[in-house]
């Protein structure tokens, strides 16, 4: 953490813009965030909660932009707003998937008003996101300029791992609806068992044509999407499908 709040710290992010020192990053929040929520519900530190509670506060209310009603990437290190080309810039699929840690930090505090902020956001992210001439969700936008027009894997898991926490915990209605549409998309664009390889395509054109030859297999995003997904899947056969008791 000195590290991160140190304002001469200089660690390209070539993923974005402009990379400047001291420059504070929606994705540094959403790690801290995950591996936050994931120890705290094993063992209690003071610590780590105060910690944990600063990255959700980071998201929700720094990274917000309320007129956009999207959560920017990149901030200075006072947490303003750039005055260049970062400032716009939205990286979706950073969004998406630390939203839907929050929605798991609410679940571990029983914070159904932060549970339902972030539900909805990430809604709100995903449809911005959504592709309407292939499908499929983009990963990036300018909001005063254009998508990143490719494809990746991880952020359609990371969507997919949100909506079913929303069907497992809720009785909303369009959670069911996107995921159906999202899975159905990565059956059919990733999946390489047509082409008789037991692996998944992990990033592709707009359109994610089809290779036959790829430099990495993903062994982040995808196994976790398969782990925590299965593993909800088997809570929600065990209850018949009804959603969760956890809000009473």
């Amino acid at each position: 953490m000195e590290i991160f709040d140190d304002p001469r710290r200089d660690i390209p992010q070539t993923y974005i813009p402009r990379s400047c020192p001291g420059m504070r990053t929606q994705g540094f929040e959403m790690v801290t965030l995950r591996v936050g929520t994931q120890v705290l519900g094993q063992v209690r530190d003071p610590k780590l909660e105060r910690r944990v509670a600063r990255a959700v506060d980071a998201v929700m209310t720094r990274y917000w932009n309320p007129e956009y009603r999207l959560n920017n990437e990149a901030l200075t290190h006072d947490y303003e707003r750039p005055e260049d080309e970062n400032e716009d810039f939205i990286y979706l699929g950073h969004a998406i998937e630390t939203l839907w840690m929050v929605m798991a930090e609410a679940v571990r505090v029983k914070d159904r008003g932060l549970f339902d902020l972030a539900a909805e956001r990430m809604g709100r992210h995903i449809e911005v996101a959504w592709d309407d001439v292939y499908g499929g969700l983009f990963r990036a936008m300018r909001v005063h300029g254009a998508y990143t027009f490719d494809k990746v894997l991880w952020l359609q898991e990371e969507a997919l791992i949100g909506l079913l926490m929303l069907m497992e915990h809720t009785d909303l209605e369009w959670p069911a609806q996107w995921f159906d549409r999202i899975f159905h998309y990565v059956q059919e664009k990733f999946c390489l068992r047509k082409h008789g390889y037991p692996l998944w395509i992990e990033a592709g054109d707009r359109k994610v044509t089809f290779r036959p030859h790829s430099a990495r297999k993903e062994n982040y995003h995808h196994p976790r999407y398969l782990l925590l997904n299965l593993l909800a899947v088997e809570r929600m056969i065990e209850r018949g499908g009804a959603a969760s008791a956890l809000w009473g």
